[in-house]
C-alpha cells in the first residue's frame, strides 16, 4: 500500500496495520478490542474474561495467513507464549463463526466486526493478559494534493469510524 500511496496510484487506504513512510500520513481511526470467541458449551463459555495463555492447547479458527488482523492475533499468542495451532483459515467471519459454533475451535473475533455481525451459539470473552486491541487507520500521501472528492470522502471516513467508534463498545 504504501508504494501505491506514494506513486500516487491511490488516494487513500484504511488498514488495520499501520502504513509508514517518509511521505505518508497514517491517522488512526479507531482502536478496537479483540475478544475471543468460544462454543456455548466451551469449559470457558461462562466468564468474562481469560489470560490468552489459557487456551494455548486449543484449535484455533483462524483469518488467513497475511491479513492485518491475523498477524496482530499472531504477535498476542506469541506475547502469550506460544504458537496458536490453527486447525482452519479463512477470510469469512460468518464461516469462521459457524466453525467455532460447532465446537471446531476458538477463534479471535475484532469488537467491529462482532458488531457488525454477532453470532447466535457462541461465547465473546474479554482478554485481559495480554490486553488485545488494533487500530485501524487511513494512511495518504503527504505530497499528493488529492482532489475535492478524495477530501471529502477522506473526512467521511474520519467521521464514519468516530461515529462506529462511539456505538460498538456499547452494544458488546
Amino acid at each position: 500500500m504504501v508504494h501505491l500511496l506514494e506513486k500516487g496510484e491511490i488516494d487513500m487506504c484504511i488498514s488495520s496495520t499501520p502504513i509508514e513512510g517518509p511521505d505518508i500520513e497514517w491517522i488512526p481511526l479507531l482502536t478496537e478490542e479483540i475478544y475471543l470467541m468460544v462454543p456455548e458449551n466451551h469449559h470457558l463459555a461462562g466468564r468474562e474474561s481469560i489470560d490468552l495463555e489459557e487456551v494455548k492447547n486449543e484449535a484455533f479458527i483462524s483469518s488467513n495467513t497475511g491479513l492485518g488482523v491475523r498477524s496482530i492475533t499472531d504477535y498476542y499468542c506469541r506475547e502469550a507464549g506460544f504458537v496458536p495451532r490453527v486447525s482452519f483459515e479463512g477470510d469469512e467471519t460468518m464461516v469462521i463463526a459457524k466453525l467455532v459454533q460447532q465446537g471446531l475451535g476458538v477463534a479471535f473475533v475484532p469488537a467491529l466486526i462482532w458488531h457488525i455481525a454477532p453470532h447466535k451459539s457462541v461465547s465473546l470473552l474479554r482478554i485481559k493478559k495480554p490486553v488485545c486491541e488494533r487500530t485501524i487507520g487511513a494512511g495518504r500521501s503527504k505530497r499528493r494534493h488529492p482532489s475535492i472528492a478524495a477530501s471529502n470522502f477522506f473526512e467521511h471516513v474520519i467521521d464514519y469510524f468516530a461515529d462506529i467508534s462511539s456505538r460498538i463498545t456499547k452494544n458488546i
